[in-house]
């Protein structure tokens, strides 16, 4: 059974799941009007699962701790936005620490989507449980879950019956450099860190710090993917602007559909560059994040405005850059290493010798 599931992974696949996942719990929430583990806990925890039951699992137990934790030695403290910044440092130290043991008991594999989306989650689904309660958050996101891989199974099996192959984009992407942030943990942490000051400074209580560190590294080792994330997040708030005149749409259910647009645009965007062009990595395997980057940043401005949410993300990409750099020429300096900033990249060579 567990060897079957593996066969699901796939960039595709992760795209479709993650999408289904939102939507669900969008109108779960809507019609129950309980939080179920946040928009994007259902999809996440399907494909943790299908990685490893075992990191799901992991999941699902750090998110009670850390609504224990935060409960128990920092509900006390007052710092603004409290739970979303604790919670998060809690969660990347945690989660870190337990990838690193599962990974040397070959419990979850080094080169998966599962462990950068796990960094967080648990603390997205801490901060629910802190306000909700462990019985009805879990009764509701295990509600969602269940509708989550109904409606996937039945969305998969069909397509596939039609001929249409979900591991076609892995094949393409396999042959094209992709991102690799070798100190993923420590630029979370970093991350999180910017987004407390830039909330203390400029009053923006930020979601970006979980994927800060994607949009640094894509503006160091490339722009034009860096651009191209920016045009399509210029092309969606145009579209949202529009819409706001016609639709009733606020709050978490603009955010919902915000996402469900940024999903499907960036996956139309991956799936012809990468049919159009022979050596153009689109995203550089990180579609996902590429998709709740747009998703963060548009709402953001939503709710601040430009002129106000537009410098906080500025600066705050210019030190998570900054960071970055730093980081990079001081580890290659200390090792005797040319300082080499396309060290964020895994080219596919390095790939096929890692597997074999």
């Amino acid at each position: 059974m567990f060897a079957q599931l593996h066969q699901l992974s796939g960039f595709e696949f992760a795209n479709l799941t993650l999408l289904i996942g939102v939507l669900v719990a969008a109108n779960l929430r809507r019609v129950t009007n309980v939080n179920p583990g946040g928009i994007v806990a259902s999809g996440f925890l399907i494909l943790a699962f299908i990685s490893s039951v075992w990191w799901a699992l992991a999941l699902v137990l750090a998110s009670i701790f850390i609504a224990t934790a935060y409960k128990c030695f920092f509900s006390h403290i007052y710092i603004g936005r409290q739970p979303m910044f604790i919670m998060a440092g809690i969660s990347v130290v945690l989660m870190s620490i337990l990838s690193v043991i599962m990974q040397y008991f070959h419990l979850l594999p080094s080169d998966n989507l599962s462990l950068p989306l796990g960094l967080i989650l648990p603390a997205i689904l801490g901060a629910t449980i802190y306000k909700q309660g462990i019985p009805q958050t879990f009764h509701h996101t295990g509600l969602s879950i269940l509708l989550t891989a109904t409606l996937l199974a039945v969305i998969y099996t069909i397509s596939r019956k039609l001929g249409h192959d979900f591991h076609q984009l892995d094949r393409l992407i396999a042959d094209r450099e992709s991102l690799h942030l070798a100190w993923g943990s420590l630029l979370s942490l970093a991350s999180i860190i910017i987004g407390f000051v830039m909330y203390k400074i400029r009053g923006v209580k930020s979601a970006g710090y979980i994927v800060l560190p994607m949009l640094a590294s894509m503006l160091i080792i490339s722009p034009l993917n860096f651009g191209l994330i920016v045009g399509l997040t210029i092309v969606i708030y145009a579209m949202i602007s529009v819409m706001k005149h016609y639709s009733l749409l606020v709050g978490v259910g603009r955010y919902s559909f915000i996402l469900v647009v940024a999903i499907m645009l960036v996956w139309t965007a991956e799936y012809v560059l990468l049919h159009s062009t022979s050596q153009f990595s689109p995203f550089m395997g990180t579609s996902i994040f590429a998709a709740l980057a747009i998703a963060v940043i548009i709402n953001e401005h939503n709710a601040y405005g430009v002129r106000k949410a537009a410098p906080a993300l500025a600066l705050s990409l210019l030190v998570m850059t900054c960071v970055e750099i730093g980081g990079i020429a001081t580890v290659q300096t200390a090792t005797h290493q040319p300082v080499n900033l396309h060290n964020l990249t895994v080219s596919a060579e390095s790939r096929r010798m890692a597997t074999q």
